[in-house]
C-alpha cells in the first residue's frame, strides 16, 4: 500500500503543480523519492547490501545488544520472547491462538487449580503464571501458578 502511495506522490508534475504544493507537501514528496530510490537500490544489489549490514554489525558489536536489550523491554519485545519460548517448549498452536493464549497469560488473575493469585515479572516464585500444556500432544491446557505446573496433582481432579 505505501509502495503505491510512494509512486503517486513522486509523479511527475508540471512546475504550476508544483508551485501549488504547500512545504508539508513538498516534503512528504521528496520523502517518497527518497524511499522509491532506496528500494530501488535495495532491489538491484542485494549482496551489497547483505555485505554492508555484515561490516556495520562487525564495527559495531555493541549496537545489536543495546538494541536487543531495548527492545526486550518493550510490550512487544516481552511478547515475542514469551512466545517463542512458548513455541520452544514444544507448543503446537496456530498464530491466532497464541495471541489469545498470551492475551489470556496477561490478564488471568487466579490459578486454575488452586486459585491462588498469580504473579508476574518473578522469576522462579511459586505463584508465577506459568503455560501448562500436554507433553503428549503438545496442545494448551491451561494457565495455572508455577507450583499447581511443577507438580501436576490438579490433573487428578480436573482431567
Amino acid at each position: 500500500m505505501s509502495e503505491i502511495y510512494d509512486d503517486y506522490l513522486a509523479r511527475k508534475m508540471s512546475r504550476a503543480e508544483h508551485k501549488l504544493l504547500t512545504d508539508d507537501e513538498k516534503r512528504e514528496r521528496i520523502n517518497a523519492q527518497k524511499r522509491i530510490s532506496t528500494r530501488k537500490y535495495n532491489e538491484k544489489y542485494p549482496e551489497k547490501i547483505k555485505e554492508n549490514n555484515k561490516k556495520f554489525r562487525e564495527n559495531n558489536p555493541e549496537y545489536d545488544k543495546k538494541y536487543n536489550k531495548e527492545y526486550n523491554q518493550t510490550p512487544t519485545g516481552k511478547k515475542s520472547i514469551r512466545i517463542s519460548k512458548w513455541k520452544c517448549s514444544g507448543l503446537q498452536e496456530s498464530d491466532e491462538d497464541l495471541e489469545w493464549i498470551y492475551d489470556l497469560y496477561l490478564h488471568q488473575e487466579l490459578c486454575y487449580s488452586c486459585d491462588v493469585k498469580m504473579t508476574r515479572g518473578v522469576i522462579n516464585c511459586p505463584n508465577q503464571a506459568c503455560l501448562d500444556h500436554s507433553h503428549i500432544t503438545n496442545r494448551f491446557r491451561q494457565i495455572c501458578c508455577r507450583a499447581c505446573n511443577s507438580n501436576d496433582h490438579w490433573m487428578t481432579y480436573w482431567c
